[in-house]
């Protein structure tokens, strides 16, 4: 039994291969390999699905008042997002017609 004292009962699973001595000797070379990389060059990609026939499904109002809103009829088209930062603050973003994966 937990006693209040700020504690939580969450707890996250790592593969234990990831702890061997072989993964480790390949995370410190990797490690030693990555610091000579000026950090302007990294690039931080991104990906996220859409449809196009989504549409709210909450919304605020007034109390006693009833919000009403329009939406697509149909099912609408899957589209992928994908994004790429870098630290040099160029962006770049690309839109596909059909789900990326």
């Amino acid at each position: 039994m937990i006693i209040r004292a700020d504690l939580t009962l969450k707890k996250t699973f790592r593969a234990q291969k990831n702890y061997t001595e072989k993964h480790k000797v390949k995370r410190g070379r990797f490690e030693s390999e990555i610091s000579q990389v000026a950090t302007n060059r990294y690039v931080y990609p991104d990906e996220a699905p859409s449809n196009l026939g989504m549409g709210r499904s909450h919304a605020r109002s007034p109390r006693g008042k009833r919000q009403y809103s329009q939406r697509p009829a149909g099912q609408g088209s899957n589209i992928s997002i994908v994004g790429a930062v870098r630290l040099d603050e160029k962006f770049l973003i690309h839109l596909f017609d059909s789900p990326i994966g």
